[in-house]
């Protein structure tokens, strides 16, 4: 994915790429019912989210940040740092959560696979790079 400046000079957001199947493979994380659990592999670590009512905080565990629960505002997909996709979780892209004031940054998503659902025993997996 490339990422540049528009026409005004500013640096361009992520406005509608995930909704291009051709350009990013990734899921929103409000079209989640509350206590769904995903399952993201990044570069160098595991993360289990569980999607809470309010779908801006998900209960988190993984990498060396979260060796125990913890509950996070997901800010969404960030490439590079710079453009967030707000709300969304995709293949390429780091994903950009708060720890009260910290924000941190995990590294690029492998895959992102639903763990469970609630009320549906299997297991569906959105994307595996």
């Amino acid at each position: 994915m490339r990422f540049g400046r528009g026409e005004s000079g500013k640096r361009d957001r992520l406005e509608g790429i995930a909704v291009r199947s051709d350009a990013a493979e990734g899921v929103a994380i409000d079209s989640l019912e509350p206590g769904t659990t995903l399952i993201v592999q990044t570069r160098n670590s595991q993360y289990r989210f569980v999607i809470l009512s309010d779908p801006q905080r998900v209960l988190v565990k993984g990498g060396t940040m979260f060796p125990e629960t913890a509950i996070v505002r997901l800010e969404g997909a960030t490439a590079v740092g710079s453009a967030l996709k707000v709300g969304w979780i995709l293949v390429g892209c780091q994903i950009e959560m708060c720890l009260g004031s910290v924000r941190i940054r995990s590294s690029n998503v492998c895959s992102v696979s639903i763990e469970t659902v609630p009320g549906d025993e299997a297991t569906r997996c959105v994307h595996t790079s």
